[in-house]
């Protein structure tokens, strides 16, 4: 069967459709965001994981230096 017969049967049985829903129906079906805090407190953020992912590479170099 050829893809113009099969849509001539589907559509001569009332097949279910299957529409996509739009991007406004997807984003209203989000939950509401937290909101994101200040600059300065965005800022704490950054520097404190910088800080807690530098500690294994310091204790390597102390152990270096140490050495």
């Amino acid at each position: 069967m050829t893809t113009i017969t099969m849509n001539g049967l589907n559509a001569g049985f009332g097949s279910a459709s299957f529409k996509k829903p739009s991007f406004l129906d997807m984003r209203a079906a989000l939950p509401d965001m937290q909101a994101e805090g200040s600059t300065m407190d965005q800022i704490a953020n950054v520097a404190t994981r910088v800080s807690l992912a530098a500690v294994p590479f310091v204790a390597l170099g102390w152990l270096f230096i140490a050495r």
